[in-house]
């Protein structure tokens, strides 16, 4: 039973029609890509055909657009362990973590087709500075690869509410941290996040919300909005 949404396959009608494609066009291309990554010795695995049919929409249906993003998919596991290693969500430093940092989904996609995700600090007694920070940007990854597999949408508005942010969190998150917490969404999600709006940032955040910035491509740091 799908555990984000009820409506999937409604979510990908609606999806389809979007970009002028038919289910028959898209199981075409599935098998297409299906056919690449036989030959793709050094990948781990077959990936389902829902995570394939999500990377063809969030690519526009080019083939070789999706053949990269996947590729770099599986890749970045390799390239950053701080990330990926050792993270599977029911392991117990991964269930602490999200018993202090809160991710969810809103029900229903915007009329555009977008999916609203929302993450915020659990509460101000949350013992996040206990948490290493490469655990949150995990966190995150782990929810969207259910949603890879569960989900249909074009894209997501990423609200992120800094309410009970503390101070003493702002060293922690270093330029090199950041980089590579931030590559896999440059590199393969790029495309999914229509905008990010920072809500009830503190003061002493700013520093941080301007490196996030500077470390994104141009294009995507022009959808980072803070908003008081």
């Amino acid at each position: 039973m799908n555990a984000i949404v009820k409506d999937r396959d409604e979510r990908l009608k609606m999806a389809l029609r979007s970009q002028e494609k038919t289910l028959e066009q898209l199981q075409v291309d599935v098998n297409i890509i299906k056919e690449w990554l036989k030959n793709q010795k050094h990948l781990p695995e077959m990936p389902h055909d829902h995570m394939i049919q999500n990377f063809l929409l969030l690519n526009k249906f080019s083939i070789e657009a999706t053949k990269q993003k996947l590729d770099m998919y599986y890749t970045l596991r390799g390239v950053l362990p701080e990330v990926f290693e050792n993270k599977h969500p029911n392991l117990p430093h991964m269930q602490q973590n999200m018993k202090a940092i809160y991710i969810f989904m809103l029900p229903k996609l915007t009329d555009d087709g977008n999916s609203i995700a929302v993450m915020r600090i659990a509460s101000e007694n949350s013992n996040i500075l206990e948490l290493d920070p490469y655990m949150i940007f995990a966190h995150m990854y782990n929810v969207v690869e259910v949603r890879l597999h569960e989900d249909v949408a074009l894209g997501d508005i990423c609200i992120y509410d800094m309410a009970y942010f503390p101070i003493r969190q702002i060293a922690r998150l270093n330029p090199v941290l950041m980089r590579k917490g931030t590559i896999p969404l440059e590199k393969i999600y790029s495309s999914r996040v229509k905008a990010i709006h920072i809500l009830h940032a503190p003061g002493y955040a700013e520093p941080l919300i301007k490196l996030i910035r500077q470390l994104l491509n141009p294009k995507l740091a022009e959808r980072v909005s803070d908003i008081p």
